[in-house]
């Protein structure tokens, strides 16, 4: 089955087991018995989650970015890829047809890779958004051309899911079981807390011992950093090869270094993964770099948006 196939038709959630009736209790009026029942279920224990987990399937494309299942208005099967990279989330030109969504014209400054300038965007609104536990009733997106990444990907897809629908959650990536589980937290795990009063999450890591924020971002295949950001012991390493990336903004050269160690919390690798120097730095925004998610060898990374923190099983 394509993997195209297998996002349209849904992912197969496992079976829960249901265990036999249990009838009220001799003696017990029903009216009594479904009361009592109620009060169980709505009762929050302590250290219980409410609203309940809700797992959502994933698979992977070109082995870092995350692809689901979304819906949204008469789509009900949309592909999308989780970028906790993006701000805005986006949808290819074709669901605005399909959905029949009116687009506006919206100026505004870009920034990313680019050079400071302006850039005018066409923007729509989704009706009822929904993954996992959140739902959006109208949700704001802006609409590109997006074909072009998916012939790269070797699959079609619908778009990115930002950071403003994903900024007021909490939910795991569990890389064993290729879902994601919104509502899933492990207070106990190891992790640490990113900028606070930020629109990413924004960690503090020591790459070669040099204190740097990277933006942790499952849009992206490795670690990136920004030249004019950087000191000289990062920007002077020898140069392994220049590699040209394609992403939303154009076609940008990087280039690719040795590094040797990296430290977030906790957690060290003296195998980092590969890391590329990227020629122009990011304009009015305060981080170094960016770092993907999925090159890191996590088995569950726990993911708390709204709190700005990261937790992680190895």
């Amino acid at each position: 089955m394509t993997i195209r196939a297998s996002l349209r038709n849904g992912l197969a959630a496992p079976a829960i087991p249901i265990g036999p009736r249990r009838l009220p209790a001799k003696g017990m009026p029903a009216v009594r018995y479904a009361a009592w029942l109620v009060f169980l279920l709505s009762f929050q224990f302590p250290g219980a989650a409410f609203p309940q987990e809700d797992s959502v399937p994933f698979i992977m494309l070109r082995d870092h970015l995350i692809a689901v299942n979304a819906s949204s208005g008469s789509m009900k099967k949309g592909i999308f890829i989780v970028d906790t990279g993006t701000y805005h989330t986006i949808i290819d030109e074709h669901v605005v047809s399909e959905l029949e969504l009116p687009v506006q014209k919206w100026n505004t400054l870009t920034g990313a890779l680019n050079n400071l300038g302006m850039a005018t965007l066409d923007m729509a609104t989704l009706p009822d958004f929904r993954i996992g536990l959140i739902c959006i009733g109208s949700l704001p997106v802006q609409s590109r051309q997006l074909g072009g990444v998916g012939v790269l990907l070797g699959s079609h897809f619908d778009g990115f899911i930002g950071m403003d629908v994903l900024k007021n959650s909490r939910f795991c990536i569990d890389f064993v079981s290729k879902t994601l589980r919104f509502g899933g937290w492990r207070p106990e795990a190891d992790g640490v807390s990113g900028k606070p009063d930020f629109p990413f999450l924004v960690v503090k890591a020591w790459v070669n011992g040099q204190p740097l924020d990277l933006k942790l971002d499952t849009g992206a295949c490795h670690m990136v950093l920004f030249e004019g950001r950087i000191g000289d012991e990062l920007r002077k390493r020898s140069i392994i090869e220049k590699r040209a990336f394609y992403s939303l903004t154009g076609i940008q050269e990087f280039s690719e270094i040795k590094l040797d160690e990296l430290r977030i919390g906790s957690a060290v690798w003296k195998n980092p993964p590969r890391c590329f120097i990227a020629p122009a730095m990011e304009h009015g925004l305060e981080y170094d770099g960016l770092l993907g998610l999925t090159q890191l060898g996590f088995r569950r990374v726990y993911l708390d948006f709204k709190s700005n923190c990261i937790r992680w099983e190895r």
